[in-house]
């Protein structure tokens, strides 16, 4: 009986030897400031940990994703990683939903707005009876995004609450703030001053400690645009403040649009031409050609006007057209991904197959103890008899 008890013990621990193997302890520290929000230093973290083992790179990818797509830094979200991750933690319910939200992203940006929102459901649904506000808050935040974007505005209510409901931290709340400001001063639902009030309350909520989180760039460069035909001297001191952390193109766009503002056509131009050296391009080109078509269309240059809206119309082509070459990337990822979870399927099943091939030898050898035991006992009694 004793020696059955210890065959029921070794066998559960063999079986639990094949179960998901779990990541190291810095990407799992990484993990644990995710979730709270606290994303720069996710990464930082993330970045310095070794990756040596399936589980590191799952986890790994999630974390990273994570960050990309909150700091809006598309190109390093891994459309193949992320493909692995989800396969790799499938029946995980908080990291399934994270790695369904960066997917969702990857759709946002190369695919379709379509697409993206069912990935931004499925996290949702995973997400419901999970305590993590930055998580819901994050899915709740694209999910919005998408609806606009699809002209989808049957939602935009419950969303908007859901996202200010979730936004706990500073930067969440700021976020918030700035949503509110882009929908009033891009999509018409107000005045330039409803778009100047949301942008100045996300502005107040990261004021102190901005040069924490990489967004307070887009943060600064968006109140710089809306407030720069009204109040140009103070759009310039945030797009300043902006470079205290990252010189990213849209700066030099918006600087330019402050000088064709004050007239100086030649200092705006000049930053343009910086503008259009950076590597997001394609936007920062749309919008220059946008802004010059204006200025000249204000100085009743019709001819020159025309030119720069055939520009223009040229950029929002190159956008669209390198959006369709990269629809084959979430494809070949989901191939990839699908390899590469045969592979650990079968790695799984050998471990599983060797765990009962042990515990069969191990049962059979403690069968053939207990049946020579007795047989010794029952030869040494009918010798004593």
């Amino acid at each position: 009986m004793k020696s059955l008890k210890l065959l029921i013990i070794f066998s559960v621990f063999l079986v639990a030897c094949g179960e998901r193997p779990l990541p190291n302890q810095e990407l799992m520290s990484a993990y644990e400031f995710l979730i709270k929000g606290e994303i720069d230093t996710a990464r930082i973290i993330a970045e310095k940990a070794e990756r040596l083992t399936i589980a590191d790179s799952a986890l790994y990818n999630i974390v990273c994703g994570a960050v990309a797509a909150a700091n809006f830094e598309w190109e390093f979200c891994d459309s193949i990683g992320i493909e692995k991750s989800i396969h790799f933690y499938d029946g995980d319910n908080e990291k399934s939903a994270w790695a369904h939200l960066i997917k969702g992203v990857i759709l946002y940006n190369y695919v379709s707005y379509d697409d993206a929102a069912l990935e931004f459901r499925t996290a949702e649904k995973l997400a419901e009876p999970i305590d993590c506000n930055e998580l819901k808050f994050l899915i709740n935040y694209r999910l919005i995004h998408c609806n606009i974007n699809s002209y989808n505005f049957d939602e935009y209510i419950d969303l908007s609450a859901k996202i200010q409901k979730y936004a706990v931290t500073n930067f969440d709340k700021a976020q918030y703030y700035f949503f509110k400001a882009a929908v009033a001063y891009e999509m018409g639902w107000g005045i330039i001053d409803s778009a100047k009030y949301y942008a100045q309350k996300g502005i107040q909520c990261i004021e102190k400690e901005y040069k924490k989180h990489r967004m307070s760039v887009f943060f600064f460069h968006s109140y710089a645009e809306i407030i720069c035909d009204q109040d140009d001297s103070t759009a310039e001191k945030y797009i300043q403040k902006s470079f205290e952390i990252d010189t990213l193109g849209q700066a030099f766009t918006v600087l330019g649009r402050i000088y064709l503002h004050r007239g100086d056509e030649q200092q705006a131009q000049q930053y343009f031409a910086v503008a259009r050296g950076n590597r997001y391009w394609g936007e920062n080109e749309e919008k220059i050609n946008h802004y010059l078509h204006d200025f000249y269309a204000g100085k009743n240059d019709y001819k020159t006007a025309y030119h720069y809206a055939l520009q223009r119309i040229q950029a929002k082509d190159s956008i669209i057209n390198k959006i369709q070459t990269n629809d084959i990337k979430p494809v070949q990822a989901k191939f990839e991904a699908e390899i590469e979870n045969l592979k650990l399927k079968s790695s799984f099943e050998k471990k599983i197959f060797l765990t009962i091939l042990i515990s069969a030898v191990i049962l059979a050898v403690l069968v053939l103890v207990v049946v020579f035991q007795k047989y010794k006992l029952a030869d040494r009694s009918r010798k004593i008899s």
